[in-house]
């Protein structure tokens, strides 16, 4: 007789959420509106990954899975190691913990749920962060 152990992954991640702090830009313009949309920012990390304290270590795991799911695309590599960049890094999977920041989460979100949803991320959406990031991130 052989004993079988399966382990099963409760992978919880909100693709579902839409806002992601909606109308960014127009935030910047007031410094009330700022506070407003980061404190909207932080709630809004909570919900995606069904947490109620940012400290929870159910967010790193679920990152973790994200990336295991993301490091087969080799434009996305490229994309995260971009970001890693900021702090002096190539390390991908510092690049898409860079990518859930404040400034990055609203453009990374639509490639997640692709990702997630599809299997695969669209070339909008891809594009899109792409872009952005050749705009700041020299």
């Amino acid at each position: 007789m052989y004993k079988t152990e399966i382990t099963l992954k409760y992978f919880m991640y909100d693709n579902e959420l839409k806002s992601i702090y909606e109308n960014l830009e127009s935030y910047k313009n007031v410094e009330e509106d700022l506070d407003l949309s980061e404190e909207k920012y932080r709630i809004e990390m909570l919900e995606l990954f069904g947490v109620k304290d940012i400290c929870d270590n159910k967010i790193n795991e679920i990152i973790n899975d994200i990336y295991e799911k993301m490091k087969i695309d080799e434009n996305m590599i490229e994309i995260l190691q971009k970001m890693a960049n900021i702090f002096c890094s190539e390390d991908a999977e510092l690049g898409l913990v860079v990518g859930f920041s404040y400034n990055y989460l609203y453009l990374l979100h639509p490639c997640v749920c692709d990702l997630l949803k599809d299997g695969k991320i669209s070339e909008e959406n891809f594009t899109t962060l792409k872009n952005a990031l050749d705009k700041n991130i020299k």
